[in-house]
């Protein structure tokens, strides 16, 4: 286990556990679900992106371009019905 003075690592965890909380997820306006964080986040890698771990006022999350940092996107969590 490593240090984590700061509390960086346990600060981290605690915002991944909030994103994960959320699933399942809408990318944008897709009629599709993503069913969990870890396919989530593989699908958006694939193709150069990532998600934000913050969520913002209304509870979505910001996609990225992992080369520039530009929010390209949004991911909502999935309202059940």
């Amino acid at each position: 286990m490593r240090p984590d003075p700061f509390g960086y690592y346990a600060r981290k965890a605690a915002r991944e556990a909030v994103i994960r909380a959320s699933a399942p997820y809408r990318i944008d306006d897709q009629p599709a679900l993503v069913p969990d964080f870890d396919t989530l986040d593989a699908r958006l890698t694939s193709v150069g992106l990532g998600v934000s771990l913050e969520p913002s006022s209304d509870g979505s999350f910001s996609i990225f371009d992992l080369m520039t940092a530009c929010p390209c996107g949004r991911v909502h969590p999935a309202m059940e019905a």
